[in-house]
């Protein structure tokens, strides 16, 4: 039988330039966390072929979304020459579930990273303001091996009820990012002052039509440039379906985009949704 994934992976190739070399590898999954209630569809009938499924596609960076601690433990054995960042959601050990973000250790070393909650209080686990789970953004200034320039990743997975959490949780992750805009700016040599690349992933649990996109998409940040879609501003045409959710429902056509790749100071060079079932 084969068994589909909950959320399509989106597999991008960006570059920071035309000047800086070699393209960055980016994929965002939302993997489902493991519930034996899932039947056929539960984690155990899934891992191995969506382990392979990753390993194929090699991203130097991978942003995942509903990883409990045990599939965590499970895709960093099977994710050879990769390391990951991240804590559980509901502790800040290994509690609930993670948003961590995985790198190929031969393209990219760490400077700094953390994460911090979706909430009023960024600092501690809670939810925030009307959200139904707690949510948590993990983060990491990077540099890039290849072209040794500096990169600001972050991957995070938004409330799925709360309208005005996800609101608020947009509004954090834009004052997170100019912060640290601020920061490396402030810091940097003359030959680091050109800007700071940005890529902001995850499940979003909001679709292009929802007024809150555009609250993204039109977001005066302190960089050159504000973020960009990259299904929208992809050189060439993207590749595969639309939507990214598709619930198990192998038949149908998944038609919501909640899944993206935000960035800034980037040139967008291939968009590709991975509709793929797993054996």
């Amino acid at each position: 039988m084969k068994i589909s994934r909950l959320i399509l992976a989106l597999l991008f190739s960006l570059a920071f330039s035309i000047s800086y070399g070699q393209p960055i590898k980016v994929m965002t999954y939302n993997i489902r966390y493991d519930n034996p209630t899932d039947g056929d569809n539960s984690w155990s009938n899934r891992k191995a072929g969506m382990g392979n499924l990753i390993v194929q596609q090699t991203p130097d960076l991978l942003g995942m979304q509903e990883v409990l601690n045990g599939q965590l433990q499970y895709l960093g054995k099977t994710l050879k020459g990769y390391e990951y960042i991240g804590v559980g959601r509901d502790d800040g050990q290994q509690a609930g579930e993670y948003s961590p973000l995985f790198y190929r250790t031969k393209r990219f070393s760490i400077i700094k990273s953390g994460w911090f909650w979706l909430s009023a209080t960024p600092d501690v686990p809670g939810k925030g303001w009307d959200a139904a789970c707690t949510r948590i953004c993990t983060w990491a200034l990077m540099k890039d091996k290849s072209t040794k320039k500096d990169v600001l990743v972050m991957n995070t997975h938004l409330d799925h009820e709360g309208n005005l959490a996800r609101e608020n949780s947009l509004n954090q992750l834009i004052n997170f990012i100019q912060q640290q805009y601020s920061d490396y700016m402030g810091a940097a040599s003359k030959e680091e002052r050109t800007g700071l690349p940005v890529l902001l992933i995850g499940d979003f649990n909001l679709s292009p039509d929802d007024p809150l996109y555009e609250l993204l998409k039109k977001s005066n940040m302190t960089l050159r440039e504000g973020l960009t879609d990259a299904y929208l501003a992809t050189a060439t045409p993207p590749v595969g379906e639309t939507g990214t959710f598709n619930g198990f429902e192998v038949d149908k056509t998944p038609a919501n985009r909640i899944d993206y790749v935000w960035s800034a100071g980037m040139e967008i060079k291939s968009y590709k949704s991975i509709d793929q079932k797993l054996p």
